[in-house]
């Protein structure tokens, strides 16, 4: 074997540099590379480590074929050191010596390294993933015949088998990065669950077919049934709680959220961004025949969102409505009080851009706020109820109540994050206006409102795209370019 001391023996023995290259290229090439790889490791190891790590933590694809390029550069460096090193290190007008050698092309190398390695780390930050190694396995659902979606649940099912259950989904790691797609476990199975596989995976607006279904489960739901799930996952249904006891589920104080919430057992509620989801049957809804799965999950959420204050509040043939906000909440406020039967329906925004579609949405009359001047006077004690959808502190609540008539109730749905504007409240006491907060449905109003929309024809507006847009589609809604939801869709792709 030709070792170190070889090597140094023969750089110092003065020998042209030619003579040298054809020692360490012909016979002693192996030594030669081994040199260099110990000098070149030290940026080959972390770039190694960064490729399993972006494989193992499902970076972006990107950012592991940059890692992989890096690695590739570190590996080939001492190949190329040994078969050109003679002629870059060493002038070939002087002896082949230690003290001769020109260490700047390994500087040179080091440097590329270590930039190399710089420009890899950034795909870190890059909006992603496009492709995701564990995304390649995901199995798509929606529009299949039932036939074939047993088939695969059977299939799943049995892949499962008796070892611990693992789903896949799309996950927040914080409030501000690309959402990733990893791994979880979900809550313990009980005999009162459903488990879903999902076209829509939109955090907590879920429609999907039912793969396993508990002996305890409530509803009739059965296997192989198109359900969904709103953002209630579990209620405590006890006797002695007011809101349950009194069928208003969705105000019940242990109640769990159908994601980032915790079961009473302990267990993390996982939502829809997923190949499956298990929730208490109690929160799972069979979906009508004929609500288009888009449709119906939207209404699970936003749909009963709007529902729950109008039905509250007797919106029917005598109540003139007011709607707050044409938005994925609003267009669905107009629909459901046009469905409702109420006496007249008006829209209000703060362009003209929506008017066309909020007339036909159901809309008979349309208030730009930011346009006209002169809205407030003229609407001024033209309504019985407002249901404002949006979240903006900034908009013109007093004058919003103006437009209420004696006894007339505003419910606010949309949620800022900062405090509401401050009233002058003596016009409200002489009026005798009611302000009321109302959250999503109940049970019970959410089944009435899924039959009101199959009876009524009640659509919402919605643009369906692939599931692995996830994060396009986040972008385009905090963009404003959603009309008025974007669906995600598990595609057979």
């Amino acid at each position: 074997m030709f070792g170190i001391t070889d090597i140094h023996a023969v750089l110092e023995s003065g020998l042209p540099s030619m003579e040298v290259f054809y020692q360490i290229t012909q016979s002693k090439g192996i030594a030669t590379f081994m040199m260099c790889w110990v000098t070149n490791i030290t940026y080959a190891v972390p770039q190694g480590i960064l490729v399993m790590r972006g494989r193992k933590k499902s970076l972006p694809l990107r950012a592991f074929d940059l890692g992989f390029v890096g690695l590739l550069c570190n590996i080939l460096a001492p190949i190329l050191v040994t078969v050109f090193g003679s002629f870059i290190c060493f002038p070939p007008e002087l002896p082949v010596t230690t003290g001769n050698m020109n260490y700047t092309p390994v500087i040179l190398v080091g440097l590329f390294a270590v930039i190399l390695s710089l420009w890899v780390m950034r795909g870190k930050k890059f909006v992603g993933p496009k492709i995701d190694w564990d995304a390649l396995n995901m199995t798509a659902y929606l529009d299949l015949s039932l036939p074939k979606i047993q088939e695969l649940a059977r299939s799943e099912l049995a892949s499962m088998g008796s070892t611990e259950e693992l789903f896949h989904g799309w996950m927040a790691t914080d409030a501000s990065s690309p959402l990733k797609y990893k791994t979880f476990k979900p809550k313990a199975w009980e005999e009162t669950d459903g488990e879903t596989i999902y076209p829509c995976c939109v955090g907590h607006e879920i429609i999907g077919i039912a793969v396993r279904v508990g002996r305890q489960a409530r509803g009739g739901i059965k296997i192989g049934d198109r359900v969904g799930v709103g953002p209630q996952g579990y209620t405590c249904r006890k006797a002695d709680c007011d809101s349950c006891s009194s069928g208003q589920e969705n105000y019940c104080p242990s109640r769990v959220g159908t994601y980032g919430d915790h079961y009473p057992n302990g267990s993390i509620s996982y939502g829809g961004f997923a190949d499956y989801c298990r929730h208490n049957s109690y929160s799972v809804f069979s979906i009508p025949e004929g609500l288009a799965s888009e449709d119906a999950a939207v209404m699970l959420c936003a749909g009963s969102t709007v529902y729950e204050p109008l039905k509250e509040h007797g919106a029917g043939p005598k109540t003139c409505v007011g709607v707050i906000g044409l938005g994925g909440l609003g267009h669905l406020g107009v629909s459901f009080a046009k469905a409702m039967g109420c006496q007249r329906v008006t829209a209000f925004s703060r362009s003209m851009t929506k008017r066309e579609d909020a007339l036909k949405l159901g809309a008979v009359e349309y208030v730009a706020t930011a346009e006209q001047s002169d809205w407030a006077q003229r609407y001024t004690s033209t309504l019985d109820l407002i249901i404002c959808t949006v979240s903006d502190p900034r908009m013109p609540l007093q004058e919003y109540l103006q437009l209420l008539r004696p006894k007339g109730r505003f419910c606010q749905v949309g949620i800022p994050e900062e405090p509401l504007p401050p009233l002058d409240t003596m016009p409200l006491v002489l009026n005798g206006t009611s302000i009321s907060f109302s959250d999503s449905a109940s049970p019970g109003n959410i089944r009435e409102m899924l039959e009101l929309a199959t009876e009524k024809g009640v659509k919402a507006w919605t643009q369906v795209r692939p599931m692995r847009e996830v994060n396009e589609a986040v972008a385009d809604l905090s963009n404003g370019k959603a009309r008025y939801r974007f669906v995600l869709q598990n595609l057979d792709d």
